[in-house]
C-alpha cells in the first residue's frame, strides 16, 4: 500500500494489492463538498485520472454509473460518541464490488473541526462483502476526515470493527502513547501506518486514513476528557442489530423439506436459542451469511479447516479434479497418494481403508476388530459419540449430549446388548469390566481427547493404561481420532501421548473438509477385510477423487509446514483460551477451560471437568447467552456447552483481539444476568 500526499488538503490515497480477492484495490476520500483527489486502478477500467468537482452528489451518481444502478447490499451503524450514522452501500461492477461509503456528521466541536456535514468515501475490491469492507477492514480509513475532529475521530472510529482494531496512531511524531491505547491495545501498526524513514516529515505519519498535521500531541476537544477516551476504547461503534431477516426466510422454507430444517441437530440452535445463520459462503477464518453478515469461525465446519476456509491451493485441486470427472465408481492414483500421506502421519497405520464419513469408519473398525478377535462385546466411553451407528448411540456425546437425549429411539435393546460405556478417565471401571466379561471383549474405542462432550484430555497414565489393559487381555485398542487426527499434531493424539493403538479412525481433516473417512491399523488386521478376507465393507463413494484431492492438498500442507503450523496453533489457541477464561474470572463468572492443541471448550462450571458427568453439571443457560452475545458481536462458537471449539492457522492477531473484545463484553452481559447465590 502507498499514500501520497499533495498540496494542503488536497491529497488522494491508492492501495494497490495484486488482485487478491477481498484486498483494496483503490479507494477515494472526499471532504464534503469537494472531490479533492482520486486514484484508480487501471485494470478496473477507470484509469489513473485526476477528477475534481464540487459537489457530494458527483460520488453517488458515479458509483451509481460504475454499478450500473444495481445496489445489491446496504447496511448502517451509528457513531456512540457523537451520534453520526454510517451509511456503506455496495453496486456490483462486473467482477468488482464498488462500496460508496457515506458519513453523516452532526456535531460541531469548534472553528478547528469540520463540524456537521457529510463526508463520502468510494473504494473498491475484488470478492469483497459489506461487512468484510465496513467492519473488518475499517472503511473508515478510506474516509479522509481533517482537523482536530478528524484526529479524535479517526483515533476512535478506528478501534471499532467488533473489536477488530488496528494501531491507529495517526497523529504527532509516531503517534501519541493516546492513540496507541485507543487504537490497538498494543498489537502491531500495518506497515502502511509505519513511518518510512527520511520520507516525510515528522508531522505526517502516511496512514492513508488520516493524512492530517499536528504538531506533536494530539489535540483533544475540550469537552471530552482523556479518562473519557478510555473508556470507549472498542466500543465506540454501535452496531445495529445484524438482519437475519433472509436466514430466517430460508429456514423456514428448509423445515418444508428437511426435518427441522437441517442435516445435522446441533445446526438447529436448540441449545442456545435464536435463529441460526443459514451461510452462503466462508474464506479463511470467517463465514458469511444469506444477510451479509460475517462472523469469525471456532468451529471450522466441527473441525476440518485446519488451514482456513477456502484455501487457495485445496480450493485449486478440487477444481482441477472436478474437470477431470467427479466420480468414477473405480480405483484412482489419488487414493494410494493420501493413503501414503496419512501412513506417513501415523506410522500405527500399516494399511487404511477408505470410506465417506468418520460413521462408517468407527462401525467398520469395530466390526474388523470382532471378526479379528471373534469376540462381541466392545467398550465405549460416556461422552464420546463415535457416529450415529445403532451400537455406538449409547451415552454418545455430540448432538445427544447437547439435545439431552440419552439413547436414541429405533435403537433396539438386542442392537446395543454388547456395547459397555464406561465413564472415560476411570481405568478402575475398564479393570472391573475386564473382570466381568473375561475373554469377550473385542475391543475398545476412545477419543484419545474426547470433544464431543466438549473438550476433556485424557488425565496423566490413562492413555497408557488403556494400552496395557488390552495388550495384556487380548482387545483391539481403536483409537477414534476423526476429531484429532492431524489436529493436536500431525499425528494426532498418538503422536502427542506417544501411544500405539492397533486401529485408527480417521476423518474430517484427512478430506480437507469434503466427505472423507478411513479406517486402518495393523496390517494383519486390515487383511481381513474384503476382497482378501471375510469381513465385508464397501462404498460407492469410498475414495472419490474430489475428497482425495482435498486431502492431498491439506495432509501435503501440514507435512510440508509441520514445524511452523502447529508452532501457530499452539500459540493462538493458548491466547484465545486463556484469554476469554481470565476474562471469565474477571467478570466473576465461573468457567473452566480445558484445551489440548488447538480444540478447547469454556465449560460455566467452577468445577474441574474431566468426565462426562462433571461436564453436563455445566451451566448450559449462562453458555447459551455468552454464546448469544458472541454471535451478535461477530463470533460464530459452536452452538452447544458440549462440543469442542477449533481454530485454524487463518486465526491471526486481528481475530484474537476481536475474539477478546468480544468476550468482554459477553462476559459483562452474563455477570450482569446470573442471579447472585
Amino acid at each position: 500500500s502507498r499514500s501520497n500526499a499533495c498540496a494542503g488538503n488536497d491529497f488522494f490515497t491508492f492501495h494497490h494489492a495484486d488482485d487478491k480477492p477481498g484486498k483494496i484495490i483503490f479507494s477515494l476520500g472526499v471532504k464534503a463538498g469537494h472531490l479533492r483527489g482520486f486514484a484508480a486502478d487501471e485494470r478496473a477500467a477507470i484509469g489513473a485520472a485526476r477528477i475534481r468537482h464540487a459537489g457530494d452528489d458527483l460520488l453517488r451518481r458515479f458509483a451509481v454509473q460504475l454499478a450500473g444502478g444495481q445496489i445489491i447490499q446496504k447496511k448502517q451503524w451509528r457513531s456512540a460518541l457523537y451520534g453520526n450514522v454510517i451509511h456503506a452501500m455496495v453496486h456490483q461492477v462486473g467482477a468488482h464490488r464498488v462500496v460508496h461509503v457515506h458519513l453523516e456528521r452532526n456535531l460541531q466541536l469548534g472553528p478547528d473541526t469540520v463540524g456537521a456535514g457529510n463526508q463520502h468515501g468510494i473504494f473498491m475490491a475484488r470478492g469483497i462483502q459489506l461487512e468484510e469492507t465496513a467492519k473488518a477492514t475499517n472503511f473508515a480509513e478510506h474516509m479522509l476526515v481533517e482537523g482536530t475532529l478528524g484526529q479524535v475521530f479517526n483515533a476512535l472510529f478506528n478501534t471499532v470493527a467488533a473489536g477488530n482494531v488496528h494501531a491507529r496512531i495517526g497523529v504527532g511524531k509516531g503517534g501519541s502513547s493516546l492513540g496507541k491505547r485507543l487504537a490497538g491495545h498494543g498489537r502491531r501498526i500495518p506497515k502502511f501506518c509505519r513511518m518510512p524513514a527520511g520520507r516525510m516529515s515528522p508531522s505526517h505519519v502516511p496512514c492513508s486514513h488520516n493524512m492530517v498535521r499536528t504538531e506533536g500531541k494530539p489535540s483533544l476537544p475540550g469537552s471530552i476528557s482523556v479518562a473519557s477516551w478510555r473508556r470507549v476504547q472498542t466500543s465506540i461503534l454501535v452496531g445495529m442489530p445484524r438482519s437475519l431477516e433472509r436466514s430466517r426466510q430460508l429456514q423456514q422454507r428448509a423445515e418444508k423439506f428437511l426435518p427441522g430444517g437441517v442435516d445435522s441437530p446441533v445446526r438447529a440452535f436448540r441449545a442456545v436459542g435464536g435463529d441460526p445463520p443459514l451461510i452462503v459462503r466462508a474464506e479463511g477464518a470467517y463465514l458469511w451469511d444469506a444477510d451479509g453478515n460475517r462472523y469469525l469461525d471456532y468451529f471450522g465446519s466441527w473441525g476440518p479447516m485446519i488451514l482456513g476456509h477456502a484455501a487457495p491451493h485445496v480450493v485449486r485441486a478440487v477444481q482441477e479434479a472436478a474437470a477431470r470427472g467427479t466420480s468414477f465408481g473405480a480405483s484412482t492414483p489419488t487414493e494410494a497418494d493420501l493413503a501414503e500421506l496419512a501412513h506417513g502421519a501415523f506410522p500405527s497405520v500399516e494399511m487404511l481403508r477408505f470410506v465417506s464419513s468418520g460413521t462408517e469408519a468407527t462401525m467398520s473398525a469395530i466390526r474388523l476388530a470382532r471378526a479379528f478377535t471373534g469376540r462381541k462385546f466392545f467398550i465405549k466411553f460416556e461422552g464420546c459419540y463415535h457416529g450415529h451407528a445403532d451400537a455406538l448411540l449409547v451415552k454418545a456425546g455430540s448432538g445427544m449430549a447437547t439435545l439431552g437425549i440419552p439413547g436414541s429411539a429405533g435403537v433396539p435393546e438386542e442392537t446395543i446388548q454388547h456395547t459397555i460405556a464406561l465413564p472415560y478417565n476411570d481405568v478402575a471401571a475398564v479393570e472391573e469390566a475386564f473382570v466381568r466379561y473375561k475373554g469377550k471383549i473385542a475391543c475398545m474405542i476412545v477419543e484419545p481427547v474426547v470433544g464431543n462432550a466438549g473438550c476433556i484430555p485424557p488425565s496423566p497414565g490413562y492413555l497408557e493404561a488403556l494400552r496395557e489393559i488390552t495388550r495384556r487381555e487380548g482387545a483391539l485398542l481403536i483409537f477414534d481420532e476423526v476429531m484429532t487426527g492431524f489436529r493436536l499434531a500431525l499425528g494426532g493424539a498418538q503422536e502427542l501421548y506417544g501411544i500405539q493403538p492397533d486401529m485408527t479412525c480417521l476423518g474430517k481433516i484427512l478430506g480437507g473438509g469434503l466427505p472423507c473417512g478411513a479406517f486402518g491399523g495393523r496390517a494383519e488386521i486390515m487383511r481381513m477385510l474384503a476382497p482378501l478376507g471375510p469381513v465385508y465393507q464397501a462404498g460407492t463413494l469410498s475414495g472419490n477423487p474430489l475428497a482425495m484431492a482435498a486431502g492431498i492438498a491439506t495432509v501435503g500442507h501440514l507435512i510440508e509446514h509441520r514445524d511452523t503450523v502447529y508452532a501457530q496453533l499452539e500459540k493462538t489457541s493458548a491466547t484465545v483460551a486463556e484469554g476469554v477464561a481470565q476474562i471469565a474470572r474477571d467478570a466473576g463468572v465461573s468457567v473452566t477451560m480445558n484445551r489440548v492443541g488447538s480444540m478447547f471448550t469454556w465449560f460455566f462450571t467452577g468445577d474441574a471437568v474431566t468426565d462426562y458427568s462433571s461436564a453436563s453439571r455445566s451451566d448450559t443457560a449462562q453458555f447459551a447467552a455468552f454464546h448469544r452475545a458472541m454471535l451478535d458481536a461477530g463470533v460464530w462458537l459452536p452452538p452447544s456447552q458440549f462440543e469442542a471449539a477449533f481454530l485454524g492457522i487463518a486465526h491471526g492477531e486481528e481475530e484474537i483481539a476481536m475474539t477478546l473484545a468480544a468476550a468482554k463484553q459477553a462476559m459483562a452481559a452474563v455477570a450482569k444476568s446470573t442471579p447472585l447465590a
